[in-house]
């Protein structure tokens, strides 16, 4: 009986694996790999607001106060009451509006015909006053001009009016306030009072490119 002779299976070279084993490794190493550039800059900005105030006063120590109170008055009386208003801060206004308010209607400033009126003068110097038993008057001894028309108190207690024209909106105003009781009030206007608070309000100038 014979022996078969089996052949012997050829082994792949054990180089030749180990380096296709490499070649893979160094395929997933290349897919991975990439560059990776960057870059940074920043700048500091300042920035600020502005800011916006009315500021109420008398035209100086010496003058008589802007809100003194009026008494007896009879019809045809007027009033003239000294003001300086100054626009205040860093941004300037476009206008300012004017309101009026009471704290007790009477027919004094309800509507009633012939009640109570109001008229704001400017001057584009301060006012010159003269004082008789405490009571002023003013004088303009540069241009005079008027930033609210004559109208009825009762009036601007229902709408408040804008004014811009004739006004410094970035400064100081010289203003003089006019109260009058037509000479036409009757006698429902014996004996009344009330106190009225005028609202100053100003808005901004129209936004600009800083």
């Amino acid at each position: 009986m014979e022996a078969s002779i089996q052949t012997p299976r050829r082994r792949a070279p054990r180089w030749t694996l180990v380096a296709g084993v490499a070649l893979i490794a160094i395929g997933v190493l290349s897919f991975n790999a990439y560059a990776s550039f960057t870059a940074t800059a920043s700048y500091n900005q300042s920035v600020s607001s502005g800011t916006m105030s009315l500021i109420l006063a008398n035209e100086d120590v010496a003058t008589i106060n802007y809100n003194l109170a009026g008494s007896n008055l009879a019809p045809g009386d007027t009033m003239q009451r000294g003001l300086k208003l100054t626009f205040g801060g860093t941004v300037s206004a476009k206008d300012l509006t004017i309101g009026a308010s009471d704290a007790s209607a009477t027919a004094l400033d309800d509507g009633t015909a012939h009640g109570l009126r109001i008229q704001i003068d400017a001057c584009d110097q301060a006012w010159d006053e003269t004082v008789n038993g405490g009571i002023p008057t003013y004088a303009c001894a540069g241009a005079q001009t008027t930033v609210l028309t004559d109208r009825a108190v009762s009036a601007l207690i229902a709408s408040p009016a804008t004014a811009s024209a004739h006004l410094n909106l970035g400064g100081a105003n010289h203003l003089m306030v006019l109260w009058t009781l037509p000479d036409l009030a009757g006698n429902a206007f014996q004996g009344l009072s009330d106190t009225i608070s005028i609202s100053l309000a100003a808005n901004q100038r129209d936004p600009q490119n800083k």
